[in-house]
């Protein structure tokens, strides 16, 4: 058997026997120039370390306690509402209608990122097909960024 015929249907050849030989050294090549570039040495959990999220997700099946200070809050829920949120004990509030993510959810994306580590976002939302608001209050703390 030479080299990918495994992977064909039975009958069928590869249009060359050298093809799959040719495609392996091409690729060797190719990762040995690239692999001399000394940005690339750079491990993954370096170059993670050094990446931070522009928003911060809540989830109604994944809630999330507190989020980095300087990120967008996301909330995302099943079905089209209207979420009303508030900042320093609901004294500022603001209504945020959810749009359709193109994903099978809903998402409200309030800018909360102005707020000061320690300080608070509460929210809560209304259902636009019922009318309905949901019962009960949801609070995430805004943490430093080198907070573990």
């Amino acid at each position: 058997m030479i080299g990918g015929e495994r992977y064909l249907l039975p009958g069928f050849r590869p249009l060359c026997a050298f093809e799959p030989f040719a495609r392996r050294r091409r690729g060797e090549r190719y990762n040995r120039a690239r692999l001399n570039k000394p940005e690339l040495w750079q491990s993954g959990a370096d170059y993670l370390r050094n990446v931070t999220a522009k928003h911060a997700f809540w989830w109604l099946h994944a809630p999330i306690a507190s989020m980095l200070a300087g990120q967008r809050l996301a909330i995302a829920l099943p079905r089209p509402a209207v979420v009303h949120w508030g900042i320093k004990g609901w004294r500022e509030t603001s209504d945020e209608p959810t749009g359709d993510s193109g994903l099978g959810f809903q998402v409200a994306a309030l800018d909360v990122s102005r707020l000061l580590p320690g300080e608070c976002v509460e929210f809560t939302w209304r259902w636009q097909e019922t009318g309905a608001w949901q019962s009960r209050d949801y609070r995430i703390t805004v943490q430093a960024e080198d907070a573990p």
